[in-house]
C-alpha cells in the first residue's frame, strides 16, 4: 500500500469508530467538534 492509500484507510477507520462511538451513546458530536478542532 502506499502512503495515499494509507492514509485514506486510516481516515475511514478513525471516522468508523468515531460513529460507533456517537451510536453506542459514548461521544457526544460536540466532543468529536471539539477534538477535530483541536
Amino acid at each position: 500500500m502506499n502512503s495515499e492509500t494509507r492514509t485514506t484507510v486510516t481516515l475511514f477507520a478513525i471516522g468508523f469508530f468515531a460513529i460507533l462511538l456517537v451510536f453506542s451513546g459514548n461521544l457526544r458530536f460536540d466532543d468529536i467538534i471539539r477534538f477535530f478542532a483541536g
